[in-house]
Order: structure tokens, then sequence, then C-alpha cells
């Protein structure tokens, strides 16, 4: 009996249990489903031919969704290529910054430090100079004040014996 060649076999598609009839040939489907007139057969090819274009209609949505997800993949790692890029730029700058790694940051420093000791030392040699000045100020302030109290106590001692 040429229909028990054909076999149903379960088969899951996107997560929903669907019968499907396999046959040895595609030529034998064809043949027992046109040719013999059965209802059987015919009936069996029609729910075949329905699934086949249900099976490619997911099949379809499948891969657009999949064709979808790889270009969201793609973008990604575009924008991460370039972002890669600008940071590598980012280190060649720095790197040429620095003179090529830490002894090129350690020489940048020591001249700064010794631009700040000399800085320091120049501004020590300003505060004493000010503080010696200020000295000399003050005593000639001081020099300044007796007088003042001695020109004061003459005054006072004209005045009263000229009252």
């Amino acid at each position: 009996m040429r229909g028990a060649s054909y076999s149903q076999k379960s088969l899951t598609v996107c997560g929903s249990n669907r019968m499907r009839v396999q046959s040895p040939s595609p030529s034998r489907c064809r043949a027992a489903s046109y040719s013999r007139g059965r209802a059987g057969f015919q009936g069996t090819a029609v729910e075949v031919g329905t699934e086949i274009h249900q099976i490619r209609t997911n099949e379809k949505e499948e891969m657009q969704e999949l064709n979808i997800r790889f270009a969201g993949y793609i973008e990604k790692v575009q924008a991460l290529e370039q972002r890669n890029a600008a940071l590598r730029a980012e280190l060649e700058a720095l790197k040429s910054r620095y003179k090529g790694g830490p002894t090129g940051i350690a020489e940048e420093y020591e001249l700064k430090f010794k631009e700040m000791r000399e800085l320091i030392e120049t501004l020590t040699n300003e505060k004493g100079a000010a503080d010696i000045e200020r000295g000399y100020i003050e005593e000639e302030v001081e020099i300044w004040r007796l007088k003042l109290e001695e020109e004061l106590a003459l005054k006072g001692e004209i005045y009263l014996k000229s009252s």
C-alpha cells in the first residue's frame, strides 16, 4: 500500500506543536494527493500545504526578526569600533604629551618641582627683605613717636610757664 510509506512526525515551530506529513520523495506526495483522488489523501495534502505555508510564514517572520537583531548587533559593533578609535587617538595624544611613559612624566614633574623650589626661594628672600624693611619702619615710627612726646612735653611746659 502506497499510503504506508507516509509517516506523521511531531514538529515544534515557534513554540507550538503541529503535525507534519513527510514523504520519502516530494513527487510521491504530489502524486498521492492529486492522482488518487481519495478524500483522505486530498485532505492530508491540503493540511500539508497549509502546514508548509504556515511554517514558511513563521520562518520568514523569524528571519526578519533575526535580521533586525543582527542589524542591531552590527550597529553596536560599529559604535564600539568608533569609540575604540577615539580612545586610541586620546591614548596616543596622552602618550605624546608625557613623552612615552612614566620616565617622561618624572622628567616633567622634576622640572615643575625645580620651578616651584626656585619660586619658594625667591618669595622667601622677598619676605625676609620685607621683614627687615618693616623692622626699620617700626624703629623710625618709634623714633618719631618719642620726638612727638618730647615736643608735646615741651609744649606743655611752655604753656604752663606762659599761663
